[in-house]
């Protein structure tokens, strides 16, 4: 619309070939202040860069003018029209302020705050949660100690762009207790309980409030940590400004009559915080102009209602019809509908529509439900693929998602289809194939560092890497010649054995040389190890691109762009290290993989022109429309969740986003979700997950059959065939079938965890029970041994002194303390302390409840070999037996959280037709018991004890006596298990998804 020459007549174009009546009165308003307002896809961006376009030609200088938009979507990503006016360039609100503190940091950053990084607000995120003392409300001392670190950073998040009123927090808790007493006396009458009201998920009221209380209390304490380390975060910047300008009359009138000319697009979007900033830069002498969708969809009350009703007094408003998009009345009638919740849509037609409005969006808009969230993403694939065969440009199409997470999954899938595709607005480097490999290598010599070969398990999944080339025949040799050397001084690490070969001399003519891909790698990786030790964090980043073997993969594979994603990743290790100067590579792991595992992106802003297909959030949607639009998992769970409200919508673990109730609404995401398109719209859901659980489509489904649109029950591929997981084609290894393998077959013996593993996974038992991986354990593996041999300890010493009582609970204590105390080197930085303290408490009170119900009469840790059934050998060790005479009751314990493992102790059923693995386990062992040759042993019950306490603070043992059809059962299993094995099918995966053996071998 607009040329680069503000001073030529020729910019403007012929308004009456490219605007609509009501554009052109938007556009030529002459009013001071005007509000323009207007479903998706009637020409508000046009309207906003048209008037922006007429100042300019009026001669306003560029500098007296501001636009700012309601997006956090970077300049070029705002508007097809954007790009045409460069001297006025749209900012978010955030950049704007940015910029302030840019051109004149002695007024609005007079403490010299830097802008945090997302490494750093993991660090100062770690080191609050680090801070919390034993019984805060947010500390876990065992699995993912730090699960709330995200929770954390979004609710900070959100309060700051509430303006930074932590009493909206008081108030949610108000509203709660309310509507709890309100619900209460129909809960108790439908339960006939007297217990306090709960939450789904073992969660009561109580908790969840107390959850709440902890993060609002945490608030001024991650403030405190900015101000320690002078850091301040994005949402700072708008309470930062705003605070300034609200203390400073002066500087309030001086900035606002800087800005005689302020656009803002997208109103709709902006937060609390952001209106609270518009409310002090417009003045009552300058001329705004104001952009905002229809009022159908805003959040009713609030400070933005109150903005509008207040800019409203003084302004023009302008309503912009009809849209250019063909599915925009549709949609905005069925969605206002629902949110009235009062309007009924006759059956066959929506009020206002006309028969051939609908007609036309049918020939245009297609509904698929699929069996699974599998299927649906190979329909979503083909659906694509037969675009782009049609000459569809890859930019033209975007897949919207409920979860980045899930854009991001689908990514991969389709870039394994050759389908070029681009997630999100910014460039997540932690996602980047390259840099994935650079991590584990990274991560793989930062565990070498802490513990001499503790990196053999992660070793082995390195070698698989294609960036070393080694064939698998050898790999598997390898890792069998060490599986069989002895386990004593490591002589079975795979690191010790692959170095000794490549660096060992010839015995003879005949000798065979490690294969040259293997001795390349390991020279490679001692050399990158031997650096780790004496460079820093930056030199050693520097050595592994320059590698030969980094260097030519980075050079046969252009399409990833590597060269600019490593880029930004030794940007990343220049911040941290600058920021922190005494950061070495375990401390810089440490925080990384927390980024990873919180799911933190590390992006950078993407630069030139958005290539492939796009797959965004409804959020990241907003504002851009697209030639073809395919909608995923369009699930009530997914799209529809709070549509009654944030108070109902309790869920286990506080998801802070959806209960404070400040995000966009269910029905404002849909809106924005289903007109983004300019042609085609494809919907598509499944009714079923991956793991046999059912779900249903989200109610604008309904609403669309409702009114005549038909549902497509299968996604048909080009070929023709229905798609569907069992087509899938699964990941299969090299048949090796030498003298090595042939020995590690025969000397095999089916036990418990083997049995479980090959159900779970073939491929995993191969590499699990045949190769035999080496694995150091982890800290959760650790601390369960250090457990285990306090009670084993504890028993024996009883025995041996054959005492007519226990020992004290002293002796158990110290026990645990030596032996975790001998493996210290193998925690992570801090982890020792919280495990010794949680382990002595736990143990302190397991000993206490359960001292006067423990047998005297028993044995522990006991080997149990030669066992025969079905021609299947069998093994196992058993933690504890208890006698009573020939009757036995076997115990195993486990250690980890109650409400996880309580799957793993069902019997087969529907969503497990095998059973859980503890099920399974238990059984396992009284077939083991009581076919014993050397005793005379019957199993009369067995029992898992659970050796740390549930959420209640109680411990909790689950005795079982197996059936006749039980034993025949795992009987089947193991039979099975065992032909499986003979024949040789551990070579072929299972296939899942999130299968840690079959990705090895993925393409």
């Amino acid at each position: 619309m607009f040329t680069r020459d503000p001073n030529s007549a020729s910019s403007l174009p012929d308004a009456s070939e490219v605007l609509n009546e009501a554009q052109q009165l938007a556009i030529e308003a002459a009013a001071l202040r005007v509000l323009v307002t207007g479903s998706a896809g009637t020409g508000k961006s046009k309207v906003i860069h048209a008037r922006v376009a007429r100042l300019l030609l009026q001669g306003v200088a560029p500098g007296k003018i501001v636009w700012l938009t309601g997006s956090k979507r970077d300049g070029q990503h705002y508007s097809p029209q954007a790009s045409d006016c460069n001297v006025v360039a749209p900012m978010s609100l955030e950049q704007y302020c940015a910029r302030l503190i840019i051109q004149d940091p002695a007024m609005f950053n007079p403490l010299g705050f830097e802008s945090i990084t997302a490494f750093e607000q993991a660090q100062l995120l770690k080191e609050l949660i680090d801070q919390f003392p034993q019984g805060h409300p947010l500390k876990r001392n065992r699995g993912d100690v730090y699960h709330f670190l995200k929770p954390l950073k979004d609710f900070f998040s959100l309060i700051k762009r509430m303006g930074g009123n932590i009493e909206h927090v008081n108030q949610l808790k108000t509203e709660t207790l309310n509507e709890l007493q309100r619900l209460s006396p129909a809960q108790d009458e439908a339960t006939n309980s007297a217990e306090p009201a709960s939450l789904p998920g073992n969660n009561s009221a109580e908790e969840w409030l107390t959850q709440l209380e902890s993060f609002k209390n945490e608030y001024d304490n991650y403030q405190a940590l900015l101000g320690k380390y002078k850091r301040f975060d994005a949402n700072d910047l708008v309470l930062q400004v705003s605070n300034i300008l609200k203390a400073d009359a002066a500087l309030l009138n001086h900035w606002q009559g800087a800005l005689p000319h302020v656009f803002v697009d997208g109103l709709e979007q902006v937060n609390a915080a952001e209106i609270q900033l518009l409310q002090l830069l417009i003045s009552s002498d300058g001329s705004q102009t104001i952009v905002s969708a229809d009022d159908s969809f805003m959040v009713p009350g609030g400070a933005l209602s109150g903005f509008l009703r207040e800019f409203l007094r003084t302004a023009a408003h302008v309503k912009l019809t009809p849209s250019y998009r063909p599915f925009t009345a549709i949609f905005t009638k069925l969605l206002a509908a629902e949110k009235r919740q009062s309007e009924v849509i006759p059956v066959g037609q929506v009020i206002g529509l006309s028969e051939e409005v609908i007609a036309a969006a049918k020939t245009r808009l297609d509904i698929k439900a699929c069996q699974s969230s599998q299927e649906e993403k190979e329909g979503i694939i083909s659906g694509i693929q037969r675009l782009l065969e049609k000459g569809i440009r890859p930019e033209n199409i975007v897949v919207i998602f409920s979860d980045l997470k899930i854009a991001r999954q689908f990514e991969r899938l389709a870039r394994s289809r050759k389908i070029e595709c681009t997630p999100g607005l910014h460039i997540d480097i932690l996602e980047s194939p390259i840099i994935k490999k650079l991590v584990r290598l990274l991560r793989y010599v930062s565990k070498e560092l802490l513990f001499l070969f503790s990196g053999d398990e992660e070793l082995l999944e390195l070698l698989h890497d294609e960036i070393f080339e080694i064939p698998l025949p050898e790999l598997y040799r390898l890792t069998l010649q060490a599986s069989n050397r002895k386990r004593t001084e490591f002589q079975n690490s795979l690191r010790k054995n692959l170095a000794e070969q490549t660096n060992r001399p010839p015995r003879d003519l005949f000798d065979p040389a490690l294969h040259p891909a293997l001795a390349k790698a390991s020279k490679f990786l001692e050399r990158l190890i031997s650096t780790a030790k004496e460079a820093s964090l930056q030199q050693l980043f520097q050595m592994l691109r320059k590698e030969p073997i980094v260097h030519a993969y980075l050079q046969n594979h252009p399409t990833d762009k590597p060269d600019s994603k490593v880029e930004a990743m030794a940007g990343i290790i220049g911040e941290a290290t600058v920021r922190d100067p005494g950061i070495d590579l375990r401390g810089f792991m440490e925080v990384l993989d927390l980024v990873g595992k919180q799911q933190l992106p590390v992006t950078s802003p993407m630069t030139g022109a958005i290539s492939g297909v796009s797959l965004l959030t409804s959020d990241q949607a907003a504002g851009l429309a697209f030639d073809h639009v395919l909608v995923a998992g369009l699930t009530a769970s997914s799209w529809d969740e709070n549509s009654q409200g944030p108070l109902l919508d309790f869920t286990e673990e506080l998801d802070i986003k959806k209960l404070l109730g400040f995000e966009r609404s269910p029905i404002q995401n849909l809106y924005t979700t289903l007109t983004r398109s300019n042609g085609s719209l494809s919907l598509s859901y499944s009714v079923g997950n991956n793991y046999s659980q059912s779900s249903s489509p989200s109610f604008i489904i309904s609403r669309l059959r409702h009114i005549g649109f038909e549902i497509q029950s299968k996604i048909i591929t080009d070929e023709g065939a229905t798609t569907s997981p069992k087509s899938k084609k699964l990941p299969t290894v090299p048949i090796l079938n030498d003298a090595l393998e042939n020995q590690a077959l025969g000397k095999f013996m089916m036990s418990a965890s083997a049995l479980n593993t090959w159900l779970d996974c073939p491929l995993g038992f191969y590499y699990r029970h045949i190769l035999r991986v080496p694995s150091c354990g982890n800290e959760a593996t650790e601390f369960g041994s250090a457990v285990h041999h306090a009670l084993e300890q504890f028993f024996r010493r009883m025995q041996e002194e054959r005492l007519e009582k226990f020992p004290g609970v002293d002796f158990l204590l110290t026990e645990f303390s030596t032996y975790m105390l001998q493996q210290q080197s193998k925690f992570p930085p801090g982890a020792f302390e919280r495990r010794l303290a949680y382990g002595l408490q736990v143990l302190h009170n397991y000993h206490d409840r359960y001292l006067g119900e423990w047998k005297k009469i028993v044995s522990v840790e006991l080997n149990i070999t030669g066992v025969m059934v079905n021609a299947v050998p069998l093994k196992g060790k058993i933690d504890k037996l208890e006698f009573e005479g020939r009757k036995i009751t076997v115990v195993d314990y486990k250690s980890g959280d109650i409400m996880k493992a309580m799957a793993k102790l069902q019997p087969p059923n529907e969503l497990e037709p095998n059973g859980g693995d503890y099920w399974r386990q238990s059984v396992f062992y009284k077939i083991l018991v009581d076919n014993y040759p050397r005793k005379d042993w019957i199993v009369s019950s067995t029992e898992i004890d659970f050796l740390e306490p549930g959420k209640s603070g109680q411990f909790y043992k689950h005795c079982a006596v197996p059936t006749a059809a039980d034993i025949e059962t795992v009987k089947q299993q193991f039979t099975l298990a065992w032909s499986g094995i003979q024949q040789g099918l551990f070579r072929t995966g299972c296939g899942k998804e999130h299968c840690r053996w079959c990705s090895l071998h993925s393409s």
